[in-house]
C-alpha cells in the first residue's frame, strides 16, 4: 500500500506520521522550507511532550508515473485549485481531498478526471513550531476524520480506506453526504474564526461577553438557515446551534475558547490562517445567498412587513406589544422638536394605529395630518380613533401618494428600516415636503460598524425568518448619501440612549 501526503502542514504532518508508523509506505510532497527541513532533519513530532522523529520519504516533484494507491491532498483551501492542476497528470486514481471547502465537487473532477475524487475532511489540529509538530487528532466525540464517496456511497475504496484508517488508530466516520458535512462544518468554523479576529486580544476572546454572544448568534442563525433550505444537518448534534438559547450558547462557547481544546484546535489555525478563514467566509455566505434565503426581492420584503404588522395591530398599543414597546420611545422626542417650528400639515410614513398622531392631534387641534402606511389592518386601526383633522391612506412609503409640496413637516419613527429601498423614501420626502420643510426621523442604529454589520447580515436575516420584514440599519453613511441624492440637506443626525437615531433632513430652496 503506497500513500502520498500532498501537502507538508500540521494536517499533512501528522496523518504522515500516523500512517508511517502504522506500516503503510507512505511519501510526503513539500516545499519551500519545510521541504528542507524533513529532508534535513526527517520529520520531527511532540508526542507526550517528548520530541521524536520518522524517517520518512519527501519528495518535491510528482512524476506523472509514480502510482499510489492514495493520495492525501492536505493543503489550504486557498491552494486547492493550484493542486488539483498538479495532480491532474499523475496516474494515481484516488485522490482524498482532506480540505475546508464547499466547493462544487464537479469543477474538482472536471480538472483531474471524473471518479477520482474522495472528499473529506480530518479530524485533526495543532502547529507547527520550529520546525517541530505539535498535533493531535480530535476525539471521536467531536470530529472523526470524516468520508464519502461523492455519490454517498460505500464502494470497494471506501472500505479500503476504513481499514487504513482503523489499522492507524484514526477514528473515522463515512457519512451520506460529504457535502452537507462540509456546509455545516463551514457553517460552524467561520463564526468561531471571526470571533478572534474581532477582538483586540484573540487569545483571550473567551472572556469578551459581546463576541460571545454574536458568535453565538451569527452559529444560531447559520443552522437555522442551513436546516431551513436542506430540511436536515450533518452531523446530527449540529441541532445543538439551532436548538439551544443564545445564553446557553454564548455560556458553552466562551468556556471552549477558554479550554486546552479550544487553544490547540481553534486558536491556532484562526491565528494562522486568516487569508483561507476569510475566503471560508465568503464562501459559505455567498453560497447561502445562492440559497435565496438572503436575497429577498423589495417586494418580498413588503409583503412579510404586511404580514407582521397585520399579526400586530390589534396589540400595538396594548400592554402586551413586546417588540414594539420601544416606539413609545420616540414621542417625546418627535414631540419636542416639532415644537422649534410651526406646521400646518404634517405627514406621518409610517403611521401604524396612529400613535403619533393621535398625540398630536391633542396637542395641536388646528393641524392637519394624514398618516400614511404599507399595512391595511394599521390604517383600520387608526380610523377607528376618529381623530379630527386626520385622513389616514393604504400607501407605499417609498413612493409617496401625494402632491409636490404637500407638507410642512413629515415625520417617520421606526419604519425607515423596513424600507428596501431608502433612497426612494428620501427621494419622496423631497417632492412632497414644502420649501424650508424638513423630516424628523427616528430610528435605531450605531456608529460601530461591526454591530451594524452582525445586525445587517444576520439579526435582520434571521427575523426574516420569523416573519418580519427588517430590511437594514440606516447608517450614518446611508442616510447622507440618499439625502445628497435627492438634494436635501441633514441638519442633525444623533445617536441618542438606547441606539436612537435622532435626524432631522431640510429641503431648502423650490420645489423644483
Amino acid at each position: 500500500m503506497r500513500i502520498l501526503i500532498y501537502g507538508a502542514g500540521v494536517i499533512g504532518s501528522l496523518y504522515a506520521v500516523l500512517l508511517k508508523e502504522a506500516g503503510y509506505d507512505t511519501t510526503i510532497y513539500a516545499r519551500g522550507h519545510r521541504l528542507e527541513a524533513l529532508q534535513n532533519q526527517g520529520l520531527l513530532y511532540k508526542k507526550n511532550n517528548i520530541i521524536k522523529k520518522v524517517d520518512i520519504k519527501v519528495i518535491d516533484y510528482l512524476q506523472d508515473n509514480d502510482i499510489y494507491d492514495f493520495i492525501f491532498l492536505t493543503v489550504r483551501e486557498n491552494q486547492l485549485y493550484q493542486a488539483l492542476k498538479e495532480l491532474k497528470s499523475n496516474k494515481s486514481k484516488n485522490i482524498i481531498t482532506m480540505v475546508n471547502s464547499i466547493d462544487n465537487y464537479e469543477k474538482w473532477e472536471s480538472i483531474v478526471g471524473k471518479g477520482r475524487i474522495l472528499p473529506a475532511f480530518p479530524g485533526a489540529g495543532g502547529s507547527i513550531t520550529n520546525d517541530i509538530l505539535d498535533a493531535s487528532l480530535t476525539p471521536r466525540f467531536i470530529q472523526p476524520t470524516t468520508f464519502s464517496e461523492i455519490t454517498g456511497k460505500k464502494t470497494n475504496r471506501t472500505q479500503r480506506l476504513s481499514k487504513i484508517f482503523k489499522h492507524s488508530r484514526i477514528p473515522f466516520q463515512q457519512v451520506n453526504d460529504m457535502h452537507i458535512w462540509q456546509l455545516c462544518h463551514i457553517g460552524m468554523v467561520v463564526p468561531l474564526a471571526n470571533a478572534y479576529y474581532q477582538t483586540e486580544y484573540p487569545e483571550s476572546v473567551g472572556q469578551d461577553k459581546l463576541v460571545m454572544k454574536n458568535t453565538a448568534k451569527e452559529l444560531k442563525y447559520n443552522f437555522k438557515i442551513l436546516y431551513e433550505k436542506l430540511h436536515t444537518l450533518s452531523p446530527y448534534k449540529m441541532h445543538i446551534f439551532r436548538i439551544l438559547p443564545i445564553p446557553i450558547i454564548t455560556y458553552i462557547l466562551s468556556q471552549t475558547y477558554k479550554s486546552h481544546f479550544g487553544y490547540t484546535f481553534m486558536y491556532q489555525h484562526a491565528i494562522k490562517a486568516p487569508d483561507e478563514m476569510k475566503e471560508l467566509h465568503n464562501q459559505f455566505y455567498s453560497y447561502i445567498k445562492k440559497m435565496e434565503i438572503m436575497n429577498m426581492t423589495n417586494e418580498e420584503y413588503k409583503q412579510l412587513s404586511i404580514k407582521e404588522f397585520t399579526k400586530a395591530a390589534g396589540r400595538y398599543e396594548g400592554n402586551h406589544a413586546g417588540l414594539y414597546e420601544m416606539c413609545k420611545k420616540d414621542y417625546p422626542d418627535i414631540l419636542e422638536e416639532l415644537e422649534k417650528e410651526p406646521f400646518i400639515d404634517l405627514l406621518d410614513a409610517g403611521c401604524g394605529p396612529a400613535p403619533m398622531i393621535s398625540l398630536l392631534s391633542g396637542k395641536y387641534p388646528d393641524r392637519h395630518y394624514i398618516g400614511l402606511d404599507l399595512t391595511p389592518a394599521m390604517i383600520e386601526e387608526a380610523k377607528k380613533k376618529n381623530i379630527p383633522n386626520a385622513v389616514f391612506i393604504v400607501g407605499d412609503c417609498e413612493n409617496f401618494p401625494f402632491e409636490e409640496n404637500s407638507f410642512d413637516a413629515i415625520i417617520c419613527s421606526m419604519s425607515f428600516h423596513h424600507y428596501p429601498n431608502p433612497q426612494a423614501f428620501f427621494n419622496s420626502v423631497k417632492r412632497c415636503l414644502r420649501p424650508k420643510g424638513r423630516l424628523i426621523l427616528r430610528d435605531v442604529t450605531s456608529d460601530n460598524k461591526f454591530l451594524v454589520w452582525v445586525m445587517n447580515t444576520f439579526e435582520m436575516p434571521l427575523a426574516n425568518l420569523f416573519g418580519h420584514g427588517d430590511v437594514q440599519v440606516p447608517t450614518r453613511d446611508i442616510v447622507y448619501k440618499c439625502c445628497k441624492e435627492a438634494g436635501l440637506k441633514v441638519e442633525k443626525f444623533e445617536i441618542r440612549k438606547g441606539m436612537r437615531l435622532h435626524c432631522v433632513v431640510r429641503k431648502e430652496g423650490d420645489s423644483k
